[in-house]
């Protein structure tokens, strides 16, 4: 695992609301086991998940309603329920409502502890959030072979950036950057980019060329890419990507990558941990069809786009290039014969 940090900053003036309405990825699953309660600290609020006995995820506000007990310090699952460590009192997992205290023979089941909207998909505790509490007015659209488990993660990134959540989303979309940016051989470090935007030898050795187009709905964007990749000037036929980003709502960015060598799909959660800071997590699976080669070399090149420094960049990329060499060294760069996985492609073009 990779932790990024990215210095603060941003303009205070005229910004829309720094927590929209949707549905946010508050918690990976793999960080909640059976019968655990864990903090969570997210979109201004003090929160709780819990697993129940039958493996449902819960997300609750953090304090009991009878005294006011973090439910998150020495809180455990009992029968279905959350118990509070101070005075025993359990709330059920399905509505908040009171079934148990310990020392009273009648219970009060007018009390209650609030429970948040969440659903569990594609590795991830999703929260319905809305500033007005309104109900959730649309879902999230899974990708079964990421959820079931039928595809397995080959590589995580996690960053904390300050920014706007909006400005994620933005990016995905911006083309021109796509271009500038990200045009010039992605090896290159980030001093030689500084210093001549790309323009060495070295820098137009490998060039990508963009275009795109989208299509929205109400809380979907659609950014259908085109990239080729030129080799000193020319387009190797071989060396192609076709890549279909979903973004649904202002949190979760789904992206599916068809190569000649093999198709990826990365998930993109994003968490604001409070007020311009964000925890983006990427999560990067092959469908089997993927060749070895071509995942350790979409590694190196993907760790060095999300790196912001030479540093940390160029560590994860000697890490890479190791594994790469002892793959070598044991011959198995041989494609995968098992059947392909077809993820969706979430609307139409």
């Amino acid at each position: 695992m990779q932790i990024l940090q990215a210095p603060k900053r941003y303009p205070q003036a005229d910004l829309p609301p720094v927590f929209p309405n949707g549905w946010y990825p508050v918690l990976e699953s793999r960080e909640l086991k059976v019968k655990q309660v864990k903090r969570v600290d997210v979109l201004g609020l003090e929160l709780v998940a819990f697993r129940t006995e039958d493996g449902v995820a819960h997300l609750f506000d953090a304090y009991c309603p009878h005294l006011g007990a973090h439910l998150g310090a020495m809180g455990r699952v009992v029968d279905g329920c959350i118990e509070c460590p101070f005075h025993g009192w359990r709330f059920d997992a399905k509505d908040g409502v009171c079934t148990h205290v310990p020392y009273a023979a009648k219970v009060p089941d007018f009390v209650r502890a609030k429970k948040w909207t969440s659903v569990e998909l594609m590795g991830n505790v999703f929260l319905w959030y809305h500033a007005d509490n309104e109900e959730p007015s649309w879902t999230i659209e899974d990708v079964p072979q990421v959820t079931s488990g039928s595809l397995k993660p080959w590589k995580r990134y996690e960053e904390t950036l300050s920014c706007h959540i909006r400005d994620l989303a933005e990016n995905e979309s911006d083309l021109t950057h796509f271009s500038y940016f990200h045009g010039p051989n992605v090896l290159i470090s980030p001093e030689e980019f500084a210093n001549n935007a790309g323009t060495s030898a070295w820098g137009t050795f490998f060039t990508h060329v963009w275009t795109a187009k989208w299509s929205t709905d109400e809380h979907r964007c659609c950014v259908d890419i085109n990239a080729k990749i030129r080799v000193l000037g020319r387009y190797p036929l071989f060396l192609y990507n076709v890549t279909y980003l979903r973004l649904q709502g202002p949190a979760l960015l789904v992206v599916r990558s068809e190569t000649a060598f093999g198709n990826q799909l990365t998930v993109c959660a994003v968490t604001p941990l409070g007020p311009f800071r964000i925890r983006v997590v990427h999560t990067i699976y092959y469908e089997p069809g993927a060749n070895l080669l071509f995942r350790f070399l979409a590694g190196i090149i993907y760790c060095k786009s999300v790196s912001t420094s030479e540093q940390e960049g160029g560590r994860d990329l000697a890490d890479s290039l190791q594994s790469l060499l002892k793959c070598i060294q044991e011959h198995i760069f041989v494609i995968d014969t098992a059947e392909n996985v077809r993820c969706p492609k979430f609307c139409s073009a």
